[in-house]
């Protein structure tokens, strides 16, 4: 089935040619695999609609693999730091294993990874695939060395893309419908092009606003307090700039001779680059009461920072074998951040002369920054990239 347009799409929904939604294991890595972020909440609702979330089995082992290795990385990391930590202030107790105790609740990254995604699908009622049961060895192979999609580069690493979208495939062909599919793999984009029941989008964020295809004067006046000089733009590039303060940012810097030791303040916001309206996607829409509602809107921003860096120089005496200062300086810089930010707001009167709009909550997806100084010289004003 050939990409279809935005419009195309709804009219699938509204026929109930389109009756599920299905997702990418790509899907939870942009989400920074926090299976809470407030765009898969949106995903978890939907089965109050109902429009059920049906995930490929490889899909779900993919991401439950995903999250096992951050826990893996951020335990070493943890480890270290706590070792560290211990031995220089001589503390005895509690020792570096009651620490980790209580961080990791006593479980391994394995079976907490596997708590975390068992919570999501139950959460949000999943129905997990069987693929494996869909899908004959002879059709993957067949494909495979026929060179069809996902199998376009010939590449033997894209049989868990290759089960799970015949997978789907096959499940949708079954059940006589289409299904939703979100992934920015250029594979699965051509796998979904000769499909019959397979229709994708590359971001959930318009998935989500596809199925829930706000009325027309909801969706109009929430992206007009968005607009210029409005508002919704003036609390939400506060939000923007508290979240922004609350964030370490760690500075690296390469000193030309030397050492340098970088020391970065929290970064100031310029100025935040908006989207066009198309871009503004609804994704969760709630009717509390006549002419009032709950809205969680979707919202790609660029963010211009300006970071402030203290650079401390010094020099080794390899004669009294000792670090000598030789002084320091600050540099600005300023750079360019993408970010989605995730707008929870309460809509009151809709159409009426007293219509509001309440921020309830704003989250963006940046947890972390960091500044990276290139060749830097002690008496250089311009020198880093």
């Amino acid at each position: 089935m050939p990409i279809v347009t935005d419009d195309r799409l709804k009219a699938l929904l509204a026929e109930d040619r389109i009756t599920a939604l299905t997702l990418d294991t790509n899907v939870f890595d942009g989400q920074k695999l926090n299976l809470k972020s407030a765009v898969l909440r949106a995903v978890t609702s939907l089965k109050d609609r109902p429009f059920p979330l049906v995930l490929s089995g490889t899909v779900v082992r993919e991401m439950q693999g995903h999250i096992a290795k951050m826990m893996e990385d951020a335990l070493r990391t943890v480890k270290k730091a706590l070792g560290e930590a211990l031995f220089a202030f001589d503390t005895a107790k509690p020792k570096r294993d009651d620490l980790l105790g209580q961080i990791t609740g006593g479980c391994n990254p394995t079976d907490a990874a596997a708590v975390r995604v068992g919570e999501f699908l139950k959460d949000s009622a999943c129905e997990v695939l069987h693929d494996t049961s869909l899908v004959d060895a002879a059709s993957l192979f067949e494909a495979y060395f026929d060179r069809l999609p996902p199998f376009s580069h010939g590449k033997k690493t894209e049989f868990p893309d290759a089960l799970a979208l015949h997978a789907l495939d096959r499940a949708a062909s079954g059940r006589g419908t289409g299904f939703l599919v979100v992934s920015e793999d250029g594979d699965w984009r051509a796998f979904c092009e000769k499909s019959q029941g397979l229709y994708l989008v590359s971001k959930v964020e318009k998935a989500l606003s596809l199925i829930y295809d706000a009325p027309i004067g909801l969706r109009k006046a929430i992206v007009a307090w968005f607009g210029d000089d409005q508002d919704g733009r003036a609390e939400i590039q506060a939000a923007i700039s508290e979240h922004l303060e609350g964030l370490d940012v760690d500075a690296n810097a390469n000193a030309t001779s030397g050492e340098v030791e970088a020391l970065a303040w929290t970064p100031e916001v310029r100025s935040i680059g908006w989207p066009n309206e198309t871009d503004i996607n609804l994704i969760e829409t709630d009717l509390i009461a006549a002419g009032q509602y709950r809205v969680v809107v979707s919202v790609p921003v660029v963010i211009e920072l300006r970071f402030i860096v203290e650079l401390n120089f010094s020099v080794w005496d390899s004669i009294d074998k000792e670090s000598v200062s030789m002084g320091g300086r600050t540099v600005e810089v300023d750079r360019e951040e993408a970010a989605h930010v995730t707008v929870t707001v309460e809509l009151r009167g809709l159409g009426r002369e007293d219509e509001e709009i309440e921020l309830i909550e704003v989250e963006i997806d940046i947890k972390s920054l960091e500044v990276d100084l290139v060749d830097v010289e002690l008496f250089e004003p311009e020198d880093y990239e």
